[in-house]
């Protein structure tokens, strides 16, 4: 025989259930007031440029930034984290809210009065489950998508983290390259003239001073090159860490290229609002400003009544099935949730505070690489102008050392200064592209705004 239980306040209930609307609006952005412009950019809006890199022509630099893309385990640990946030979602939603189990169980009971023993057998089935009242249901599936939006963008900031730093070493190989290449011609140059010098010495026209001056500023490059050695080897493991890769091959196909790769031309920067869409740093704090809010409506709603509808079925030893309601109202800890409640609104409050800071410090950053960029383009034009004059002022100086017009000391003089703009040139090339790199950067550009 099967005994059944239902409660009699189920139909009551069950019409309570359908009047309760949810206690809060969806969420919507807050607006947020930007200039029209920025300090020395146009009102145009700048399209997002996942590629930004293919800017400087180098096709080296394009091929280690696709394999990083794929093979830097930073980047790797990004996606996964991702795919977990993206399973979480897969947990809201009805289904959560649904519980339930069976049990099975056997008892051995021995009677040794009478010398018997018996075997009891227990089989139940039971499940619950909790109406989304007062909208929480979509208020905790709003806060899991929160959370898988603030993952992919951590993974777009990593992405993008991971660009700055492989072109930043990059760049930085290439300088340090391009500096013992002009080294050693300077080496060269400093050697004839230290032979030009002796033989000067031997007709009498310097001293022994000069002579030794000749030969200190050779000692002093000498001494410079393992420096930029060191360095330039510094850049090479730092690139292959990123890529995940031997030093070794790194080097190997670094050996061939020359020079310093810049950038082929300017890119606009367009609107501060734009960095809204374009920042995935921006669009973390939105989604952290989503998620606070969201929270506070579930906090909100831990202040109002649960229904919960409860079942179970009994196999053994008697067979039996209950069914019902119950109401679940919280009295004596309603000062703790009510606590939770103001405290998730003020995080909510403070989570606003952090996206419009982000947001302040977003329009900063490129103005201040934008400056950057025009500054170190302008001085690599002048100190490429002086570098041609101070190449006429060398020759020249050579020319006349013999007929007794220029001392050796001038010569000299003119040698260093010349020495000095072309390290000088160099490394304002290499600030021109790594301040064209870091604008990139700050605009948002190295993923596909979704």
């Amino acid at each position: 025989m099967i005994n059944i239980s239902i409660s009699k306040a189920f139909a009551p209930i069950l019409l309570a259930v359908a009047a309760c609307a949810p206690l809060s609006e969806p969420y919507s952005q807050p607006e947020v007031a930007t200039p029209v412009s920025f300090v020395s950019g146009g009102r145009e809006v700048a399209p997002a440029n996942p590629q930004w890199w293919k800017g400087l022509n180098d096709q080296v630099l394009n091929r280690f930034v696709e394999q990083g893309l794929e093979q830097n385990l930073t980047l790797q640990a990004a996606r996964v984290r991702l795919q977990a946030a993206e399973q979480a979602l897969t947990r809201t939603g009805p289904r959560s809210r649904l519980t339930g189990d069976a049990t099975l169980g056997a008892t051995a009971i021995r009677d040794f009065d009478v010398n018997d023993s018996d075997v009891r057998q227990t089989a139940n089935l039971g499940a619950s489950y909790v109406f989304g009242l007062f909208g929480r249901d979509a208020l905790q599936t709003g806060a899991a998508v929160a959370n898988r939006d603030i993952a992919a963008f951590s993974a777009a900031q990593s992405r993008l983290a991971f660009q700055a730093q492989l072109v930043a070493a990059y760049l930085e190989a290439r300088f340090q390259k391009a500096s013992q290449v002009t080294l050693q011609e300077t080496l060269r140059g400093r050697r004839d003239t230290l032979f030009l010098v002796n033989q000067q010495l031997e007709a009498g026209v310097v001293t022994a001073l000069d002579v030794a001056r000749a030969q200190a500023q050779i000692d002093t490059i000498e001494a410079a090159i393992p420096q930029r050695r060191a360095a330039y080897q510094s850049a090479v493991f730092s690139i292959a860490t990123l890529l995940a890769r031997p030093a070794s091959e790194i080097m190997a196909e670094l050996q061939t290229v020359r020079g310093q790769p810049v950038p082929a031309a300017g890119s606009g920067v367009g609107v501060p609002a734009s960095l809204i869409l374009h920042r995935p740093d921006v669009r973390s704090a939105e989604a952290s400003l989503r998620a606070a809010t969201v929270a506070a409506g579930i906090a909100e709603t831990d202040l109002y009544p649960s229904i919960s509808l409860s079942g179970s079925i009994s196999l053994e030893p008697s067979q039996a099935i209950s069914f019902g309601p119950s109401l679940r109202i919280p009295v004596f800890n309603r000062g703790i949730l009510e606590a939770r409640r103001r405290e998730a609104a003020l995080e909510a409050e403070a989570a606003e505070l952090a996206w419009r800071q982000t947001i302040l410090v977003a329009i900063q950053e490129v103005q201040s690489n934008q400056a950057e960029l025009t500054a170190s383009r302008e001085r690599a034009a002048e100190l490429n102008d002086a570098e041609r004059n101070l190449r006429r002022l060398l020759s020249l100086s050579r020319e006349t050392l013999g007929a007794g017009e220029t001392t050796a000391l001038q010569l000299l003089d003119a040698q260093q200064d010349l020495n000095s703009n072309q390290l000088n040139r160099l490394e304002a090339l290499n600030s021109w592209a790594r301040s064209w790199a870091r604008l990139q950067i700050a605009l948002g550009h190295g993923w596909t705004p979704q």
